[in-house]
């Protein structure tokens, strides 16, 4: 298991891989139950929207991001230059995508699809960014692997990141 989240009912789902599933557990459910499987892809991460699952699935010339809603999937994105997508936040209808092997975050609006809906908004030079997290104020963090840096990200209103290595 790579990732997990949980919904407002109570319902966790379980990113798994390299074999690309994605388990439902909960609440009501006896035993977990496959809800989307890719073959030779993988997902490292998902996120809960609202109603909507978020599913990051990674794979050579196919990285993209999915919604799932019920039982149906729709891409709302693609990064076809991209190989990782390691993680998933979401903050005031963005989801913000820690990639590899390039290091680089992308910032997609959730209310639109296609290229769209895609923005970089950081490339950090490192081969991958592993992790993210954001605070109350709206500071996002990422962790890389290379160098093991923590960067701390102000977002401004139109999406442009100001960066400061928190930890080196």
């Amino acid at each position: 298991m790579f990732d997990l989240a949980r919904d407002s009912n109570g319902a966790l789902y379980l990113a798994t891989g390299p074999e690309a599933k994605v388990w439902r557990l909960g609440p009501a459910d006896e035993s977990p139950v496959e809800i989307l499987a890719h073959e030779r892809e993988q997902i490292f991460a998902v996120a809960v929207v609202n109603t909507a699952l978020l599913v990051a699935v990674s794979g050579d010339g196919t990285t993209r991001l999915e919604r799932i809603v019920g039982d149906t999937s729709q891409v709302i994105c693609t990064l076809p230059d991209t190989r990782y997508i390691w993680d998933v936040t979401v903050a005031d209808g963005h989801a913000y995508l820690a990639t590899g092997s390039d290091g680089k975050i992308f910032r997609v609006d959730l209310a639109r699809e296609g290229p769209d809906a895609l923005r970089e908004v950081f490339d950090a030079t490192q081969s991958n960014i592993l992790c993210l997290g954001m605070d109350a104020a709206g500071v996002l963090y990422a962790g890389t692997d290379d160098g093991g840096l923590l960067f701390r990200i102000d977002l401004g209103e139109d999406g442009t990141a100001r960066t400061f290595v928190l930890y080196d």
